[in-house]
């Protein structure tokens, strides 16, 4: 089943990809803020992808399917095809990709924010701010933390990073192309980030703009979640560490230190 309009031949600004696994109780926050941005709506676009969608699910796309594209997948894809998938029917020159369990601040100029942020960079890592609301989402506080120090500190000494949290950020269309869109690997935030890396696209992080992230409130979710992001590092490391050595072997000094940082599962 699938709902969205067609592709007009005019290339707008900006795409808003949101990726959902069967629901998100987030999104009609998040929607509701974009779609009260003080910009031309032709300027704009919003697509939400879900897999196995839910009865939730197909409420809110028919609450939004006029304003929303939305495209639903019967069975569970994975997120780098649907990504790629929402991708192909987007027309925006800037992709911004965010998650399904962020939100926004009430911040009407926020895309224009972006499109600003991107006039000087290839790829915009976003500011991530992890709600604190439990024990467990503290303990995420400090390595989202992390994230944001290392992405700042390569971001300021040579505009180049290898990693990137995919939770938000934002890549030129140009730069998505000629990397063949996500693979499909457990870390595909990593995976891309590295190849834009490799191919030395300028990286930016930004203050400007941030999202705020809800996490697991549960220790069995955290752990599943930890998991999945130490095997994704693992298998991350081992196709991409001769690449790497390389670059910090002319760099030290900044990125060793910064993949520290960027990774604390490596700790």
């Amino acid at each position: 089943m699938k709902m969205q309009t067609e592709k007009s031949g005019k290339m707008v600004k900006i795409s808003v990809i949101i990726p959902v696994y069967r629901e998100s109780r987030l999104l009609p926050k998040v929607l509701s803020t974009l779609l009260n941005q003080k910009i031309s709506p032709k300027l704009y676009e919003i697509i939400v992808i879900i897999d196995e969608p839910t009865k939730y699910s197909l409420e809110l796309a028919k609450k939004y399917g006029k304003k929303v594209k939305f495209i639903l997948n019967r069975k569970r894809v994975g997120k780098a095809i649907a990504l790629n998938k929402a991708v192909k029917h987007s027309s925006g020159r800037i992709l911004l990709f965010l998650d399904s369990d962020i939100l926004l601040p009430e911040d009407k100029n926020y895309l224009k924010k972006i499109i600003k942020e991107m006039r000087d960079t290839d790829i915009l890592d976003i500011k991530k701010e992890v709600i604190k609301d439990s024990f467990l989402s503290t303990m995420t506080y400090y390595e989202y933390s992390g994230f944001n120090i290392g992405s700042w500190f390569v971001s300021k000494f040579v505009r180049k990073c290898p990693s990137v949290n995919g939770s938000a950020f934002a890549m030129k269309r140009e730069v998505f192309t000629s990397l063949k869109g996500f693979r499909r690997v457990i870390a595909e935030d990593l995976d891309i980030a590295t190849r834009a890396f490799i191919k030395n696209y300028k990286f930016k992080y930004t203050k400007q703009v941030k999202v705020y992230n809800s996490v697991h409130s549960n220790w069995k979710n955290w752990f599943i979640q930890r998991k999945r992001w130490v095997i994704g590092c693992a298998l991350w490391l081992k196709e991409w560490y001769r690449e790497l050595l390389k670059t910090c072997a002319k760099q030290p000094q900044i990125f060793i230190p910064a993949l520290f940082f960027l990774f604390p599962s490596l700790i």
